[in-house]
């Protein structure tokens, strides 16, 4: 079955909101992948956008088995990813609610380059480093508000 351009964009932009808002991906048909000479579909991820960090490269028979060889090693590089977005986070937590009145949206966040999704997946995690982090005083991230203390 052959992929429609429009499958191949949404696995791509799902692919980019797995790694955060600034990812960025290519895909190519190449030659001199496959050593029967046969085309080849390629798809380069640049988790932090081009230019900005190594590049991971999916490459199969479609660009479905490409997206599939991408996304499984993304999966190999992702738990360290993670704990460095996690450690991120955490400071910008700490340094968010300092700089504050003691709560900050989670905009804030976003605005320093987190995504939606990151802080779903990751802020629990982020909460608990940054109160390690700040010699257990109390952060949390509630209804989409970074806050000191206990609830909103």
């Amino acid at each position: 079955m052959t992929e429609t351009v429009k499958e191949i964009r949404a696995t791509l932009d799902n692919l980019e909101t797995q790694c955060g808002p600034d990812a960025e991906t290519h895909t190519a048909i190449s030659f001199y992948d496959d050593p029967d000479g046969e085309a080849m579909a390629r798809i380069l991820l640049w988790p932090r956008g081009v230019g900005k960090c190594d590049h991971i490269s999916g490459i199969g028979k479609t660009f479905a088995d490409a997206a599939d060889d991408c996304t499984a090693q993304w999966e190999t590089v992702r738990v360290p990813w993670d704990t460095g977005r996690i450690e991120e986070m955490a400071l910008k937590i700490i340094e968010a609610t300092y700089r504050g009145s003691g709560a900050c949206f989670a905009d804030g966040l976003i605005f320093n380059g987190f995504s939606q999704e990151e802080i779903d997946r990751l802020g629990d995690a982020a909460v608990a480093l940054a109160t390690e982090m700040a010699g257990g005083a109390p952060f949390c991230i509630l209804a989409g508000i970074v806050s000191e203390g206990g609830t909103a």
